[in-house]
């Protein structure tokens, strides 16, 4: 296992990452990013690495087989604990640089990213002990358009609006995190809320095109009468799949999660059943 803490390994990480989304998503060639992951930890130190070993080991279970409800499945207990072993390398970067440690505050028990990278035959055969099948690379470009109506405002999510900062930054941060490539419109200039919220089939296929995706996946987040919980539908197809599906009294954030994740579901189950 090697460690990796100096600034161009942190800077490497980072072009790695970018190079790998760009222009469409992951090649077929090169699937090493389905083998890393990023934990959120305090300090340097046990038992907090162990525990971020952990969490990086249920991501990346869930990078290479595209289904998320395997982060809570006790079928990978077994395998947690060993998760230390399972390590090729693992990197560290302080959530707080260029902050200024004042005198009260350690250096141990500063928050980190904790960057790792598992050994990929390792983790195939706990796929193959697990009858887990891989979702390979590349996959589909995700034509991602959301219709965001609160009782102050409508607007649809897009590269530019100001108001989707938010929503815009879950999708983006989802997206790496699960490897799951997305494409979201420029601006409003050829969709509207009205036009996401009637959902015809004829109006979405329009999407990739527009957006630069493969399939669109479009989704009304509305803030519920109380002001404090959100109502999502959502509404995906890709090539000959269809699905619907919807959640109620949720965060925005949990509601966006849930379109990128079930989708990912949906079509990694699809190709696995074509292959």
């Amino acid at each position: 296992m090697s460690r990796c803490v100096v600034k161009p390994c942190v800077r490497l990480w980072i072009l790695l990452l970018v190079l790998s989304f760009s222009a469409g998503g992951t090649s077929a060639q090169d699937d090493s990013i389905l083998y890393r992951a990023v934990a959120f930890v305090t300090g340097t130190e046990e038992p907090e690495r162990s525990r971020g070993f952990r969490d990086g080991l249920k991501q990346a279970v869930v990078k290479l087989t595209g289904n998320a409800s395997l982060a809570t499945s006790p079928r990978l207990t077994p395998y947690l604990d060993g998760a230390a072993g399972l390590v090729a390398s693992f990197e560290y970067e302080d959530r707080m640089k260029g902050i200024p440690v004042h005198d009260e505050q350690g250096t141990r028990e500063r928050p980190h990213f904790l960057r790792i990278t598992f050994d990929k035959g390792k983790l195939d055969n706990i796929l193959t002990e697990l009858t887990l099948k891989k979702w390979p690379l590349p996959r589909p470009r995700l034509s991602v358009l959301i219709a965001v109506i609160t009782p102050k405002r409508r607007f649809v999510v897009t590269e530019t609006s100001g108001p989707a900062y938010g929503q815009r930054e879950v999708l983006r941060s989802v997206s790496e995190r699960r490897a799951i490539p997305i494409a979201l419109p420029e601006n409003e200039k050829w969709i509207s809320v009205k036009m996401i919220k009637a959902g015809t089939v004829d109006e979405m296929d329009k999407a990739p095109a527009a957006v630069g995706g493969n399939c669109p996946l479009s989704g009304t987040l509305k803030l519920d009468d109380k002001g404090i919980y959100w109502d999502m539908r959502w509404t995906l197809h890709c090539h000959g799949t269809s699905a619907r599906w919807s959640l109620s009294g949720v965060t925005y954030d949990n509601a966006l999660a849930s379109g990128l994740e079930h989708s990912a579901r949906i079509l990694s189950q699809r190709d696995a059943k074509q292959h």
